[in-house]
């Protein structure tokens, strides 16, 4: 911190300029501020595609459940796409660190197996930030514009997710290409889940995940990674 009254010398455009120091922590609490309200927007955002789906959340309703005007909204994301996306990137940040918390923390000693940790993740596609994932996926597909955008966000969360994967007990000796294929059918599942979750009868969750921890056995148990034929 520096004292009341000091003076920072910085360098704009040719010129140097000597400016107050409280010229530069106004410039940082602006900037403060500014994150503090988009990530407000972002949030008001999420929870109206969680509640009435992307198709019906319109920038009017989250600045409504954001406390500010629809300027203001805008001000932040010029265009419905940017706030999308942005949302988008909040969500897939906070799912991938949700899945790192499951798979790395040490479960209760009674709780320390494979299908504890996939119950866990199994938990979370069933969170309102999946279901806010799933919207944006579906309106994806036929809008090119957010596919395009998203396509950049998806790969270092894809390629974290496979990181953490290594990471769980069951894969262990699994080939680097089984483990990818099974991390991609976890994913689908449960993907799969959060769409039709409330829509379709979900079946017996228990057995489900008892099924995946035997396809990681049946794969890891191949020297390739690939079972052979029948």
């Amino acid at each position: 911190m520096l004292p009341e009254g000091s003076s920072l010398t910085v360098i704009s455009g040719n010129a140097v300029v000597t400016r107050p120091a409280l010229y530069h922590r106004t410039v940082r609490d602006r900037a403060d501020r500014a994150a503090g309200t988009a990530e407000q927007i972002i949030t008001a955002a999420a929870e109206a595609i969680a509640e009435l789906g992307l198709r019906h959340t319109t920038m009017g309703e989250i600045g409504r459940r954001a406390g500010m005007t629809d300027g203001a909204v805008f001000h932040h994301f010029p265009t419905r796409l940017d706030l999308i996306v942005a949302v988008a990137e909040a969500v897939l940040g906070e799912r991938v660190a949700s899945a790192r918390s499951v798979i790395t923390a040490p479960p209760p000693a009674a709780a320390a197996t494979p299908v504890h940790r996939l119950s866990e993740l199994r938990r979370l596609a069933h969170e309102p930030p999946m279901r806010v994932w799933v919207e944006v996926l579906l309106s994806a597909r036929t809008d090119g514009l957010l596919r395009a955008r998203l396509a950049s966000l998806l790969a270092p969360h894809v390629d974290a997710l496979h990181s953490l994967a290594a990471a769980l007990p069951t894969l262990v000796g699994m080939s680097s290409g089984a483990r990818t294929s099974w991390v991609d059918v976890v994913r689908n599942v449960l993907i799969g889940e959060a769409f039709t979750a409330g829509v379709v009868p979900g079946g017996v969750p228990q057995r489900k995940v008892e099924l995946l921890v035997v396809l990681a056995g049946v794969l890891a148990a191949q020297p390739d990674g690939v079972p052979g034929p029948a």
